[in-house]
């Protein structure tokens, strides 16, 4: 894991944590920017839930 890895610099170590957010392009969007920001709402939930975590959009699906 990421977390678990340091490194140094100046004789400071230093750790790492990553957090992402995820986001499928649905036919509902209206543009990418609507994208982007459904990625970015997870990415903020991921990093409110402790970091060094993935979220993903949830986001309704039509079905026919």
């Amino acid at each position: 894991m990421i977390e678990s890895s340091t490194t140094s610099y100046n004789n400071v170590e230093i750790r790492v944590t990553a957090s992402f957010g995820v986001a499928f392009f649905m036919p509902t969007m209206q543009d990418y920017p609507g994208l982007v920001h459904a990625a970015d709402s997870a990415l903020y939930r991921a990093k409110d839930n402790g970091r060094n975590c993935v979220e993903a959009h949830a986001m309704a699906v039509e079905t026919r």
